[in-house]
């Protein structure tokens, strides 16, 4: 149906110069109940999608759009919902349903402590400051980074950095 109405649409820009003006109410028409039926037929077919690949959609989405928004320390459920058009408690239900049994600021802090010790171990950041690499994984204190750090790692960032880099020299 989409390439049906493509085709109408094309057709009248090809035909632009030569149509009546007295023809444009009923094109208008024509093109309208176009779209209705493209659209009904699209919305019908979304609604024959099952719940669960739906969810699993959303869910690839939900994720995407963490990562690339991890800097933000800004970054809250409420936010990811917001930006996904759905309410709080269904971005909590599916997580739950699709996530590894973890919380959406639970994924978003691992994310964040993947990030931040892969960036501790590179040996081209080295001379980056360890606080700088926690403001750009969206920790606004040196101290909670380095607290969370501890209890995702077991060891301070300083501490992490140095074995790390020592391994690779």
């Amino acid at each position: 149906m989409g390439a049906v109405v493509a085709e109408f649409l094309m057709s009248l820009e090809r035909q632009a110069e030569t149509i009546e003006e007295s023809n444009a109410p009923h094109l208008g028409t024509i093109l309208l109940d176009l779209l209705s039926s493209w659209l009904t037929q699209a919305l019908e077919f979304k609604a024959n999608v099952p719940k669960k690949t739906r969810q699993q959609a959303m869910m690839k989405s939900i994720r995407l759009f963490i990562r690339q928004n991890l800097p933000n320390p800004d970054l809250s459920p409420p936010i990811i919902a917001a930006a996904h058009h759905i309410s709080l408690s269904y971005l909590h239900r599916i997580f739950e349903q699709q996530g590894r049994n973890e919380t959406v600021a639970a994924y978003i802090r691992s994310m964040r402590m993947e990030n931040a010790r892969r960036d501790l171990k590179n040996p081209l950041l080295r001379a980056t400051p360890i606080y700088e690499i926690a403001f750009r994984w969206g920790f606004c204190h040196a101290s909670d980074f380095t607290r969370t750090f501890r209890s995702f790692y077991g060891k301070s960032p300083k501490e992490y950095r140095s074995q790390k880099l020592s391994e690779n020299t």
